[in-house]
């Protein structure tokens, strides 16, 4: 049965001809937050020429035009997705688009060349040159021994440090003189993300087994349970535990 094709959306009076593919990575962080949003109970409003595409994993190059275009009509759709954009993860391009300052119509053509008959390339460059950025400040996260980088990129606003909660229990063995097995996961997930995959997955595994390991009787060695928070952040708490904890000298196997 062959799905219905969506509906057109009409563009706001005076919307200037933006090319889908100049502000892409503003398409796709919207695409983002539109899938969460749905995914919320109660679920968050969504456009409604946006939703046909929430079943697709990664959006086709044929979606982009209609995307834009439903993103275009809903401005409080629009506001809230700006509201959690960067400019070193949406580009140039895309965070004018996305917010609207005034006078960013003009600022928009200048750079991704909309005045011109050139304008499919230049957008083309300019993405090219966003990912670029992108890239660069993905580097600069993973180099942030703080963590800090990557939290101020999700909320849009620096925040002050947080605390870092680690978990740990032991399960002890019948030989504590023998080096103890570990088993390592963590709780903590990237911004506005239930964190099903990465990493609620790893900890339901990790708690089945120290169940399945307790109902066989009392293991031959300490089993030790670590589960780790910032790991989004540049593996915070694990870089805490291995640096400090007495327990850190015991591990034999992760």
């Amino acid at each position: 049965m062959s799905s219905a094709a969506p509906e057109p959306v009409d563009e706001p009076a005076g919307a200037p001809d933006v090319p889908a593919e100049a502000v892409r990575l503003a398409l796709e962080l919207a695409f983002g937050v539109a899938v969460l949003g749905s995914r919320q109970r109660p679920p968050l409003p969504v456009p409604p020429g946006l939703r046909p595409f929430l079943r697709f994993q990664k959006l086709p190059p044929a979606a982009l035009g209609p995307l834009r275009r439903a993103v275009e009509a809903d401005e409080a759709f629009r506001t809230r997705v700006a509201s959690v954009a960067d400019e070193s993860v949406v580009g140039a391009a895309g965070s004018l688009w996305l917010r609207r300052p005034e006078g960013w119509e003009a600022a928009l053509a200048q750079v991704v060349g909309t005045d011109g008959p050139d304008a499919d390339q230049a957008a083309a460059r300019r993405l090219r040159d966003d990912g670029t950025r992108a890239d660069r400040a993905e580097r600069a996260e993973r180099a942030d021994p703080s963590g800090r980088a990557a939290e101020a990129r999700w909320t849009g606003h620096a925040e002050p440090p947080k605390p870092l909660i680690n978990l740990i229990g032991v399960l002890p063995g019948r030989d504590p003189a023998l080096p103890a097995v570990m088993l390592m996961a963590h709780h903590d997930t990237v911004w506005g993300s239930p964190g099903a995959a990465d990493d609620t997955a790893g900890v339901a595994a990790t708690l089945e087994a120290v169940r399945a390991i307790r109902a066989a009787g009392q293991p031959q060695r300490d089993l030790v349970v670590l589960f780790t928070d910032g790991e989004e952040l540049g593996l915070q708490g694990a870089r805490a535990f291995f640096a400090s904890n007495p327990l850190r000298q015991r591990v034999g196997a992760i």
